[in-house]
């Protein structure tokens, strides 16, 4: 359901078509081989990887900028 949301949120399709077909498409690719499953299981830890990558990028500028102790001002 997570996956499907993120899907949802990024692409508008259907929530409970994805969360279904979801597990389907990976028991496929699991039966067919697991040699081939291992494949694809690399290639979605790379696209991970790289995304975290893409985060740590665009923070890396505010890097020392920010103070996380600072309070904000209370409003009265």
């Amino acid at each position: 359901m997570g996956f499907s949301g993120y899907l949802r949120a990024l692409t508008g399709v259907p929530l409970i078509p994805v969360a279904l077909a979801h597990p389907v498409l990976l028991s496929i690719i699991l039966f067919y081989g697991l040699n081939q499953f291992t494949k694809v299981a690399i290639v979605f830890v790379v696209i991970e990887t790289l995304g975290l990558l893409a985060v740590i990028a665009l923070g890396l500028p505010a890097f020392g900028k920010v103070n996380y102790l600072e309070m904000p001002p209370v409003l009265q």
